[in-house]
């Protein structure tokens, strides 16, 4: 049922989007008027992360969700850089992709009603952040308290992971 749940909804979106743009060929200037084309073009990698949450929503198919956090935080960072004209902050924000991988485990894993998984989206969601701020610490002069105290948050995610590992139960294999 679930593979059939997802081919109506690949189907639906298919045709409206089909429909959209045959409206848009054969009338230019209808759609156009509700949805504006000055768009920074960031945005459309946004949205096209945003059609994977929206699929992983609407089928159950939870795994649709991690490709689908991966292109939208990719967009956001490319349109944060474009912006700004940061485009040296990829030297550290390449972290933010990975972490985007377990920010798609955890919502796959609640879209699928898993929930062992978010447990391991967690964790990767963690230590991928840990990296980006210990690298945005390591690569920016102008924050010099990040710059100086980066170890202590390495620290902290060590003494975390020992602490989990002391006190969490033991499993059977």
């Amino acid at each position: 049922m679930r593979k059939r749940r997802g081919s109506i909804v690949a189907g639906l979106f298919l045709l409206v989007f089909g429909a959209a743009f045959l409206i848009e060929q054969l009338y230019p200037n209808l759609l156009s008027q509700y949805f504006p084309r000055d768009f920074s073009w960031p945005w459309y990698v946004i949205g096209a992360g945003a059609v994977f949450l929206f699929f992983a929503i609407l089928s159950g198919i939870g795994g649709l969700a991690i490709p689908g956090t991966i292109i939208s935080s990719v967009g956001a960072i490319l349109y944060y850089q474009s912006i700004t004209g940061d485009w040296d902050s990829w030297s550290f924000a390449w972290a933010l992709v990975p972490a985007a991988v377990g920010l798609g485990i955890i919502l796959g894993s609640i879209i699928e009603g898993h929930w062992r998984g978010i447990r391991a989206g967690l964790w990767v969601l963690l230590i991928n952040l840990v990296l980006f701020f210990v690298f945005w610490g390591a690569f920016r002069q102008n924050s010099p308290f990040l710059a100086t105290y980066w170890p202590v948050l390495v620290i902290a995610f060590g003494v975390l992971i020992l602490l989990q590992s002391l006190f969490s139960r033991k499993r059977s294999v």
